[in-house]
């Protein structure tokens, strides 16, 4: 691969030249075309060419950094770039040399961000970010700017040529998009912006108001003038000309007829696209970095350049030997065959067959371990292959597939393996292996180096221990630490040297190894007990390193299970002899006894397990208070803004027994400024309505006071909108009071119903009633400060005791119980009291519900054998018993009239309650009514003194505008008179040239006055002749489908016309064209004399074309001062607009009017807003002429009323007749139908029979009698058919007996049968049997019989039954209404 560099290579500490081979990287930046076939893109420190039709890459390296942005001219095949550091150049190189042609630098401080050729003619155009933001126009050929243009701010994204005119140059932003035009007057460039308005996405273009001078904003008015967006925001500079209300456009070119189609489908989004100098191809670059090449008309169209890979590489290797392919994953190819080997996650590494690289194949998979796979390395020469996982072990592996991929065994080193690298050279017998390993807590690196031995695979076994662990003594391992912090080393082919580099200096160090010393590394796998055994077994899937340690631990519980029975039964011996001592040490005294503690055989591990415990506690406990700590701090925040702010906190007030809700004005604490600006505003009021006062005294007419900071109508609305504020605020306030009041009020309510629930509660239990007592509570809405405590019932979770906190609180309730127990054991009074008088001195009057007087013991006993004695105490029992249930009586009947009382009490109080929060509620409404409205004052005093800051504002904005249109208008005639100046001096070289053109056309037959004048008029002939040139199109120029090339007034193109007329000139000079006769000394005088003419020729139409750009320059410099003129005469117009408007304001005050609910409301606000001449008078007058008004309508009501009654009576006439003429129609309309209507023999009969119901009533007497006959056979056939069911239930009941006694007879007979059938059976006679089974047989046919006939004479009663019913329905219809 070729590769250039910018100067000379650099060469190393030890003289040996480094080079770049090979360059790999994927554009960041846009693709550029050089020429047809070739495209380049920069990538670190290189522009990187392509060529799309051999692939073949050239990079050019920047030797100051990193390369900035490029840019391609391919007319001149140059391409130039920028590098990336302080004061940074730009480098042009031509193609495909890769010389470099100039080097341009500028006064850029930082970095340049977009660069950009001309289609035709040697300009560059540049772009710098922060902090110039400068535009440059550069002529690269001579290195020197043209012209440039600083835009503070300003990130444009794109910057680009115009292709038809390279004076106009297009730069787009995020926010907007310029075109800038390149102006030149003689050797002076000038660069001129224009901002581009761009279409919506529908082709149409949005009318913009205009931001400087609006002349569409609506009149409010109400609320005084509406001012643009520039002053609402408050801008007074430039940026009010380019303020924006947040619009985002977005632009589509089209066609006027335009179609969509699915032209090509890339896998990525499109990033940029280019086309190539011949416009055969387009080059389509993807979001992510890959190139694509588009050929129109070619199959297949779309060709891959570049791909780029989506994703992190974490491995790359090539397939060997001698194939061009290379995979990228956790992987390694081997050098020996056509495998790989892919490392994964879970520990696995499968072997994949790439023979086919279209369609690899997995031929062998072993698992190596559960820690991920890191790193996999083949040595060079391909015997083995070598995997490191993440926690420190690197497994052997045969290479080879013919051995399966025998695994050797694994060597330990430290986790976290940087680097594994191998030297297999063909002349040893041995492969060297190093591992590098970071060592994070010294800052250092570790480098463990072992063997590993050709005959490896021959000796394995004895290689590794029963782990599968490599012994070190036979792979020679050796340890090293680097003072430096390698990120890569690997050892050089004698195995002498290490070479590394190190992230902290970007440089290559070489480090010499010493005498090699052998450091036994200990092993970090341990003996696994039988349980951890069972658990492998367990496992569905066992890796190679736990298969090896399970074998390990078999064997080892095999060659050690005696000794292990052995060591199990000493410790059960020790276990007993130690819980031996422990139970004595429980019998000794507290001051011998030992702590439980002290039996522990291993203290020191007990102690570790305790603090690690501790440790992973307090680790705990510190995260939850710091949780619980932030949580904390955040309510507080929170507590502090919303409620210790407020000096009288929100809450409501709920009524007991009706939905009303009252809430008072939360209200923070005035500061002393306020307080301070509140006493001055009264003060100040007062002040002034002493003033007034005096003034109206003396009748003192004063002009308006003026202040000096301010006018004095601002100052009045600042201290109204004071006094308004301190009367809502008083208003607040009184209401609060009043609210605390209730509050209170309610409060004592509260307190007074529990008081009484108290007795409440006492009567409900006495008068065992299952009433509920109302408890009224305050809501959370009424003591919102309860939210901000966590109750214990809240707390969902167990609290926490520790166990000295419990130990505390048992040894409390102990000592309390046993104080309790020892009062209660003295208290002998209390005891005497129980037992003999039931804990009570006296009986109370509540008691007599519960009293029962006790029985008389006699009782018991029959009445009848009572003695006199005893009838007398019953009589006496009896008594008492009356007398008690009277008086329970009398008691249950106060207790409830105590209870009605309580609770009406409650009751009232409750509801006088709750009419008086009616009436708070009232107030409440008022109260806001009174503060909304002053509200509404202050948002009109703002809004006042608002739109007076944006028309002071607005009016600032104006003043600035104009200076600096002054300021513009001052430039402009400076400018023009500096046109006008160069002009003249130009116009005087090109009237000197045009003479000398002339005086040279003149003298011609002077120079020429010796030879003969018909010689003089054929060279003067010939001196008038110009060659003719022609531009012959070959046809490939012809079929180009390049729309762009050169332009007229391109240097290039005048260059080019200028040789090719000097070539053409060179063939008129030829002697062949001498005229015959002439001598060739006159000849070469006459060619060098026209040659002289062609070039002074040239050089006036040059002359000629600069000037008509002078002239169109000042022209436009013209055209740009009266356009600044015009502006300067609109802002002085909008400015005296902007005061009249001011003072209008000023004047048009608004005043608030408290109008009545209900008198004056309109659902649509059309009203005429405009009163130049209204003025403010008494209602009274109003009212009086709406009277007059309402009389004068009354009257004209009643006279419409009457016009009103008299059309009416005109319309009803006319109707009557309508109505008449219909009914006429109608008429005619029956005649004519009854003439057409069709007559049946019914209808003939009907009219022809004079005596027509005469006949019907005999027709219906007819049918009369035919139904009596009908009714009477009828009924004959319903006792014919009764009489036959009579019959046959008298038959079938006979049947019933018969059957009845026919079944007792066939029990009998079973009887006789079975005893027959023992006898027969006993007898063993076969003609028995045969005359028993025959007689059984008949009778069983005559039951059947009998049961058929049974059967076909039910059936016959159920057709009589359905033939009677039939009959019966013939002879009565029944008539189902519809």
């Amino acid at each position: 691969m070729a590769q250039r560099r910018e100067e000379g290579s650099i060469s190393g500490a030890s003289g040996a030249a480094l080079s770049v081979r090979w360059v790999q990287g994927f554009p960041k930046q846009n693709v550029h075309f050089v020429n047809d076939s070739t495209i380049c893109y920069s990538s670190g420190n290189f522009v990187i060419f392509i060529n799309i039709e051999t692939k073949k890459k050239t990079v050019l390296q920047c030797m100051n950094g990193i390369v900035g942005v490029v840019a391609t001219n391919i007319p001149y095949e140059v391409v130039a770039f920028s590098d990336r550091k302080l004061k940074p150049l730009i480098y042009i190189y031509n193609f495909p040399g890769l010389t470099r042609r100039t080097k341009l630098k500028g006064n850029v401080l930082l970095d340049y961000t977009l660069l950009s050729f001309s289609y035709c003619g040697t300009y560059l155009a540049s772009y710098s970010s922060l902090p110039e933001f400068e535009l440059a126009l550069w002529n690269w050929e001579l290195g020197v700017i043209l012209c440039k243009k600083s835009q503070p701010g300003v990130d444009v994204s794109q910057m680009t040529f115009n292709p038809m005119n390279w004076r106009q140059l297009c730069l787009s932003s995020p926010s907007l998009v310029t075109v800038w035009t390149i102006e030149r007057t003689n050797q002076d460039h000038h660069l001129k912006a224009k901002s581009v308005k761009l279409p919506l996405e529908d082709g149409s273009y949005f009318n913009e108001k205009d931001i400087i001078f609006p002349e569409s904003l609506p009149k409010d008015l109400i609320y005084g003038p509406i001012l643009p967006l520039s002053a609402i925001a408050g801008l007074v500079g430039e940026e009010a000309e380019t303020f924006r209300d947040g619009c985002v456009y977005s632009l589509i070119i089209k066609e006027s007829n335009y179609k969509v189609e699915d032209f090509l489908q890339v896998e990525e989004h499109v990033g940029h696209m280019m086309f190539s100098p011949s416009y055969k191809m387009l080059l389509i670059q993807a979001g992510k970095g890959s190139v694509y090449i588009y050929t129109f008309g070619e199959e297949p169209t779309l060709d891959k350049v570049l791909e780029a890979c989506d994703g992190k590489f974490q491995a790359i290797d090539l397939i060997t030997p001698g194939n061009e392919h290379c995979m990228s994953t956790v992987l390694a190819c081997s050098p020996s065959s056509f495998t790989a080997a892919v490392g994964t996650v879970n520990g696995s590494v499968y072997f994949i067959d790439i023979l086919e690289t279209a369609s690899p194949e997995e031929i062998h998979m072993v698992h190596l371990s559960d820690s991920e796979i890191q790193h996999l390395l083949y040595d060079q020469r391909g015997l083995y292959l070598l995997a490191g996982t993440l926690q420190g072990y690197i497994f052997v592996i045969n290479a080879k597939p013919s051995s399966s991929f025998q695994i050797f065994g694994y060597v330990e080193v430290i986790k976290g393996i940087l680097q594994i690298s191998t030297v297999s050279l063909l002349e040893t017998d041995i492969v060297e292996v190093m591992v590098l390993s970071p060592l994070p807590a010294t800052g250092r690196s570790r480098l463990e180096i072992f063997t590993l031995p050709k005959i490896l695979p021959l000796v394995f076994a004895n290689f590794a221990d029963e782990r599968g662990r490599m012994r070190d003594e036979l792979i020679h391992k050796f340890l090293y630490e680097i003072e430096h912090s390698l990120s890569s080393a690997v050892l050089d082919f004698q195995s002498r040297i290490i070479y590394g580099f190190c992230n902290d200096v970007p440089y290559i160090c070489c480090y010499c190894l010493p005498e090699k010393v052998y450091e036994e590394v200990k092993s970090s796998i341990h003996s696994s007990s039988q349980e951890e055994l069972l658990q492998f077994v367990n496992k569905k899937e066992i890796s190679w390193l736990e298969r090896k340690s399970q074998e390990a631990i078999e064997k080892e519980v095999k060659l050690f299970s005696n000794k292990r029975k052995e060591i199990k039964r000493g410790i059960k011996e020790l276990a007993k002899i130690v819980l031996k001592m422990m139970e004595e040490n429980e019998a000794e005294d507290h001051i011998a006894k030992l702590e439980q503690r002290e039996f522990g055989l291993d203290l020191d591990e007990l102690d570790r397990l305790q603090k690690e415990s501790e440790r992973e506690v307090a680790e705990m406990r510190k995260d939850v208070d710091m949780h619980n700590l932030a949580k904390s701090y955040l309510a507080e925040i929170i507590k502090e803004e919303c409620w210790n702010s407020m000096a009288v906190k929100g809450r409501a007030l709920k009524c007991f027994h009706i939905p009303y809700v009252v809430e008072n004005f939360p209200m923070k604490e005035r500061t002393a400024e306020e307080l301070k600006e509140v006493k001055r505003v009264l003060q100040q009021r007062k002040i002034e309505t002493e003033c007034l006062k005096l003034r109206k005294e003396i009748i003192e007419v004063q002009s308006a006071m003026t202040m000096v900071k301010k006018p004095r109508h601002e100052e009045e609305d600042e201290e109204e909108e004071e006094d308004v504020t301190d009367i809502t605020y008083k208003v607040k306030t009184i209401f609060n009071k009043e609210f605390d009041t209730a509050y209170k009020q309610k409060e004592f309510e509260i307190a007074r119903v529990k008081e009484r629930n108290v007795r409440i509660q006492e009567i409900i239990l006495d008068l065992e009633l299952e009433e509920t007592v109302w408890l009224p509570e305050l809501d959370d809405s009424e003591k919102p400060e309860r939210t901000l405590v966590v109750e214990n019932s809240e707390i969902t979770i167990q609290k926490h005791v520790p166990p000295w906190q419990r130990a505390k609180k048992e040894l409390l309730a102990a000592q309390k119980m046993e104080q309790w127990l020892q009062s209660q054991a003295n208290d002998t009074r209390h005891r005497a009291l129980m037992d003999m008088m039931g804990g009570v001195l006296e009986v109370k009057k509540e008691d007599i519900l519960r009293m029962v007087i006790p029985q008389p013991a006699f009782m018991a006993k029959p009445d009848a054998i009572w003695t006199e004695e005893e009838r007398k105490q019953f009589k006496d029992y009896e008594k008492k018993v009356r007398e008690l249930n009277e008086e329970r009586d009398k008691y249950r009947k106060s207790l409830e009239a105590e209870l009605r009382k309580l609770q009406n009490s409650i009751q009232e109080s409750t509801q006088n309650f709750d009419e008086y929060l009616k009436r708070l509620f009232e107030r409440r409404v008022k109260a806001e009514m009174v503060i909304n409205q002053e509200e509404l004052k202050i948002n009109n005093l703002l809004f006042s003194l608002l739109l007076d800051e944006e028309l002071s504002t607005r009016e600032t904005f104006l003043n600035n505008y104009l200076i600096k249109k002054q300021e513009e208008k001052s430039q402009t005639i400076m400018a023009i008179q500096k046109a006008k100046d160069d002009l003249d001096l130009y116009k005087e070289h090109y009237d000197n040239l045009l003479a000398e053109d002339k005086v040279m056309d003149r003298s011609f037959k002077k120079e020429f006055s010796e030879i003969p004048s018909y010689q003089v008029d054929m060279l003067y002939k010939l001196f008038k002749r110009r060659p003719r040139i022609h531009k012959t199109k070959t046809h490939t120029e012809m079929a180009s489908l390049v729309p762009f090339g050169e332009r007229p007034g391109s240097g290039k193109l005048n260059k080019d016309a200028f040789a090719q007329l000097m070539k053409a000139m060179d063939d008129l000079d030829n002697t062949n064209n001498m005229p015959e006769g002439l001598d060739p000394s006159v000849w070469n005088h006459f060619c060098v004399t026209r040659r002289m003419k062609v070039e002074n020729e040239q050089k006036v139409k040059q002359k000629a074309a600069g000037l008509v750009e002078m002239m169109a320059f000042l022209r436009k410099r013209v055209d740009e001062d009266e356009k600044v003129q015009e502006e300067i005469e609109k802002v002085s117009h909008e400015l005296i607009l902007l005061q009249e408007e001011k003072v209008k304001f000023q004047l048009n005050l608004t005043i608030q009017i408290l109008l009545k609910q209900g008198q004056v409301e309109l659902e649509n606000f059309q009203l005429l807003l405009e009163y130049p001449d209204a003025i403010l008078i008494n209602k009274t007058i109003i009212e009086d002429l709406n009277a007059v008004i309402r009389t004068q309508g009354h009257k004209k009501v009643a006279s419409m009323m009457e016009s009103k009654d008299i059309h009416k009576g005109i319309f009803q006439i006319e109707w009557e007749h309508k109505k008449m003429e219909m009914e006429m129609e109608d008429l005619n309309q029956r005649a004519w139908d009854i003439q057409m209507l069709f007559f049946s023999r019914e209808r003939q009969k009907y009219l022809s029979e004079p005596n027509y119901e005469t006949l019907v009533a005999i027709q219906i007497g007819i049918m009369e009698q035919t139904i009596a006959v009908i009714d009477k056979t009828h009924k004959k056939n319903v006792e014919n058919c009764k009489k036959l069911l009579k019959k046959l239930g008298k038959f079938s009941n006979q049947k019933d007996v018969t059957n009845y006694s026919l079944s007792c007879n066939l029990q009998e007979e079973l009887v006789a049968v079975s005893e027959r059938k023992d006898i027969s059976n006993a007898m063993g006679s076969q003609l028995t049997f045969e005359k028993i089974a025959k007689v059984q047989y008949e009778s069983m046919m005559e039951q059947q019989k009998l049961t058929n006939i049974s059967k076909e004479q039910a059936e016959q009663i159920l057709v009589l039954q359905a033939e009677v019913e039939r009959l019966r329905m013939k002879t009565y219809p029944a008539l189902i209404p519809m």
